[in-house]
């Protein structure tokens, strides 16, 4: 808490489940983030140089109800829209969207995927199956 409001939330995902466990859900139990928040997630280039948005960090991970990640991530965007937090979230977000642009950092790796494309294929061709 002493860093920030926003800081201080990302850490206490044990507090949340408490005080969670104790409400009304549907019944459906899912695999969870377990700590669902704004910084959990981000952008992601693939190799058909497309840009995916996902979450990040499945370190919490557990079985729980669905509902708890989502007013985990509400409550986020709630903090972090409150806080000083939010410049810094910003530019995280300006460069998760960055990250789709070929002149930009994000993409210099798919760029090197085709010239190595024909080694990774040789590779695979001549590849031996081990016996079981």
């Amino acid at each position: 808490m002493l860093a920030s409001p926003f800081a201080f939330y990302r850490g206490s995902a044990i507090l949340q489940a408490h005080d969670l466990a104790a409400t009304l859900g549907s019944g459906i139990d899912i695999q969870i983030c377990g700590d669902c928040h704004l910084s959990k997630f981000g952008g992601f280039a693939t190799l058909e140089r497309a840009l995916i948005f996902d979450l990040n960090d499945f370190d919490e991970t557990t079985l729980g109800p669905w509902e708890w990640d989502l007013k985990r991530l509400l409550a986020s965007f709630t903090i972090a829209s409150s806080t000083s937090d939010t410049g810094r979230l910003l530019k995280k977000a300006t460069e998760i969207v960055n990250a789709g642009d070929p002149d930009r950092e994000g993409q210099l790796l798919i760029d090197e995927y085709p010239s190595a494309q024909p080694v990774l294929n040789s590779r695979i061709h001549n590849a031996k199956v081990l016996p079981s």
